[in-house]
């Protein structure tokens, strides 16, 4: 692989910006996709590169860089959600042997860095977020499910059809893992098999975000939220998804929801979806857990959730006709 500073003055060069003057880098890993910072007197760069080809990924995450290019342009027109601009990307391997991104940096640090919070300056990031979500929601796409140019999955005209296929899908990951069993698979098939018609909805395919740590948002001084990092798992279907995702992180406070400016859904079928929804959350976290983490009790605690959560389902909501 060619150095940081190579790629980097390559590839801004091919966008004309010179970047000299080469000061610093730091490398850091959200344990897929690896990011190095560079500072220079054009300003501060942010460069994304891709895992290895062979290196053990869930289904949607595959070449999930591809899709980057486009979906922040459609969101920068969309949209005034703050993300981060790209300057150059390169996919044919021609400079290093992986996918790879780079962005203008832009201003803050990650809410996980901030100890200590007002009040106040936590529930106006949360309102922030909940603005930005409910902007990306309105964004409608043509098919449900994972698309893009890295084609993760067959693309689906309902959301039922996209949600059991996806359902699936992370379901082998997690064989393949080497966490469940093909009667932990089999039980929890059954399960979709059973609720899936509370998922037969008209709505329409919505931009969902699918990442909400708190690692993945710039706040600066002022409690503004000045970028949303990460839209590597990004999916068009139901909104209610994100909202699980948003549960699995902790962001649920009332000032989130003024800022989304309508309130969460909470009749029987939208209880039911939450919860598998849910389950499709923490089920994520299973593979990553063994593959990047290196935890295999992590794996197995969230197991047991999914499962538990299975069980609560299939003896408290009867099958829907």
């Amino acid at each position: 692989m060619q150095s940081f500073h190579n790629v980097l003055l390559n590839s801004t060069q091919n966008s004309g910006i010179l970047t000299t003057a080469y000061r610093r880098s730091i490398t850091v890993s959200d344990g897929l996709d690896e990011f190095f910072l560079a500072q220079s007197n054009q300003g501060d760069f942010i460069l994304q590169i891709a895992p290895a080809n062979d290196a053990p990924q869930l289904f949607f995450e595959k070449a999930s860089l591809q899709q980057l290019p486009v979906l922040y342009a459609l969101i920068q027109t969309k949209t005034t959600v703050p993300i981060s601009k790209i300057i150059a990307y390169d996919f044919s391997r021609a400079l290093i042997d992986r996918d790879f991104l780079i962005l203008k940096a832009r201003n803050g640090i990650t809410l996980k860095q901030i100890k200590k919070m007002e009040h106040r300056q936590f529930n106006k990031v949360l309102q922030q977020l909940g603005e930005s979500l409910q902007q990306l929601h309105a964004i409608s796409g043509q098919t449900y499910g994972y698309a893009g140019p890295h084609n993760p999955m067959e693309a689906q005209s309902t959301w039922k059809q996209a949600f059991g296929l996806m359902w699936q899908r992370l379901i082998s990951d997690i064989v393949r893992a080497g966490v469940y069993t093909s009667a932990d698979a089999d039980r929890l098939t059954r399960l979709w098999e059973t609720h899936q018609a509370h998922f037969d909805r008209n709505i329409p395919p919505g931009l969902l975000q699918m990442d909400m740590c708190t690692d993945h948002f710039l706040i600066d001084q002022e409690a503004n939220l000045t970028a949303i990092l990460n839209f590597s798992q990004v999916l068009w279907g139901d909104p209610e998804l994100d909202f699980a995702v948003a549960d699995y992180y902790g962001i649920y406070a009332s000032a989130f929801w003024q800022g989304y400016g309508r309130p969460r859904p909470d009749d029987p079928d939208s209880q039911i979806r939450r919860r598998f929804y849910l389950m499709y959350e923490i089920q994520k976290h299973i593979p990553i857990s063994v593959w990047r983490d290196k935890d295999p009790n992590d794996a197995e605690q969230a197991k047991q959730m999914v499962l538990t959560i299975a069980d609560n389902l299939a003896s408290s909501h009867p099958q829907k006709q």
